[in-house]
């Protein structure tokens, strides 16, 4: 299986233990800005999104969806738009290239908090299992 790890320092692919690619912020600091952007993405933190997106938002009792559209031109060169809709989390985000490319992404069996990690995906971020659950 290929894991896709994020952190706000580096984004990590990998198939099974094998690492295939790694990109840090320190190297390449836009890896900084889109961890940063997708950390807010999936956080639903519109208020730190308006400033680099002009966003059209709606909501109903139970569900909501959002469109960012980046202000800036260069990030346009990369990002056309960028679709989201969820509930209590984002559900699904949907990445428009300028290229004409679209990545989606459905989040399904969400669960919070640090207790919600396994083992070995506590370890891939650098925790340890402690009595009340993981900490760094």
């Amino acid at each position: 299986a290929s894991t896709l790890r994020l952190t706000r320092e580096e984004i990590v692919q990998s198939q099974g233990e094998r690492v295939t690619s790694r990109l840090s912020s320190r190297d390449e600091p836009t890896v900084g800005v889109i961890s940063e952007l997708l950390f807010s993405v999936l956080a639903g933190d519109f208020k730190r999104l308006q400033s680099g997106f002009k966003i059209d938002a709606a909501a109903q009792p139970a569900t909501w969806r959002a469109r960012l559209v980046p202000k800036e031109s260069g990030m346009r060169r990369v990002i056309s738009a960028i679709e989201l809709s969820g509930s209590d989390y984002v559900r699904q985000l949907t990445l428009f290239e300028a290229s004409g490319d679209r990545t989606t992404i459905s989040f399904t069996d969400m669960v919070a908090g640090r207790s919600a990690l396994q083992p070995e995906e506590a370890r891939a971020f650098g925790m340890t299992a402690t009595s009340g659950g993981f900490e760094r």
